[in-house]
């Protein structure tokens, strides 16, 4: 997947200092706030001829992410800046029973039999 940049962006993270540019590039992003006032930061990605392929041929998409937590994502195809998919729209609560950002989180870090992460605080 490669990063693009969209009319939206507002924000471009350059690479650490002690990456080159061969191990990671700048990255342009939307950052702002959602109508429940919780941050967000956006990126456009697409991908290559090959990794369509892939796509097409019924291979997921993987996040892999530099960090020592996950915090909450999503992956939406299509603009988050439109009706349908609007950034406001992703971070509304469920209508049926509405969840707080920690019982989020909770959720998704919690698979089956998860062990301590850091050793501060069981997970699962």
């Amino acid at each position: 997947m490669n990063p693009v940049t969209f009319p939206e962006s507002n924000f471009r993270y350059t690479r650490p200092s002690n990456m080159t540019h061969e191990e990671c590039g700048d990255l342009d992003v939307w950052k702002g706030k959602d109508d429940n006032d919780y941050p967000r930061i956006v990126s456009k990605w697409m991908p290559s001829e090959e990794e369509l392929k892939k796509l097409n041929a019924g291979e997921g998409i993987y996040l892999d992410m530099m960090a020592i937590t996950q915090c909450p994502v999503s992956l939406i195809v299509g603009s988050p800046f439109t009706p349908q998919n609007s950034v406001e729209d992703m971070a509304a609560p469920a209508k049926e029973q509405p969840k707080s950002v920690e019982s989020v989180v909770k959720d998704i870090a919690k698979p089956a039999n998860s062990p301590k992460i850091d050793g501060d605080r069981p997970v699962g």
